[in-house]
């Protein structure tokens, strides 16, 4: 009669779970590295629509009644915003109900590549 040993592993359940821990591990940090990117582009949206926000402020207290329109322009980005170069931001008002009091102010972010854009719109009766 043989004696049977029924402690421990054999090697080949050893090297299936590590196998199996090894699959594992690579799709945590595949997950992980998503979850990593995703939270930096959402990072850089807030940055550039907190931006453009700030300036639609600032652009409505240029509105005037009659409404007068102002061409687009280049508006600097705050040097602390840091956002993926190239960025821009520009800024317009227009009069879509001709010369009444109410002003369309619009600011555009645009930054990174392939680029991203977030745009702000804002009508204001002065």
């Amino acid at each position: 009669m043989t004696k049977k040993n029924t402690g421990g592993f054999t090697a080949i359940e050893a090297l299936i779970t590590l196998m199996v821990a090894s699959v594992f591990l690579f799709a945590f940090y595949q997950l992980y590295s998503v979850v990593i990117n995703d939270a930096g582009a959402s990072r850089n949206r807030a940055k550039a629509s907190n931006a453009a926000y700030e300036q639609v402020r600032k652009a409505g207290y240029q509105t005037s009644r009659p409404c007068v329109a102002v061409a687009s322009s280049n508006v600097s980005i705050p040097s602390d915003l840091s956002l993926p170069a190239p960025a821009t931001m520009t800024s317009a008002i227009d009069c879509p109900y001709g010369a009444s009091g109410v002003s369309r102010i619009t600011v555009t972010v645009t930054y990174g590549s392939p680029q991203e854009t977030i745009k702000h719109v804002v009508f204001k009766n002065s």
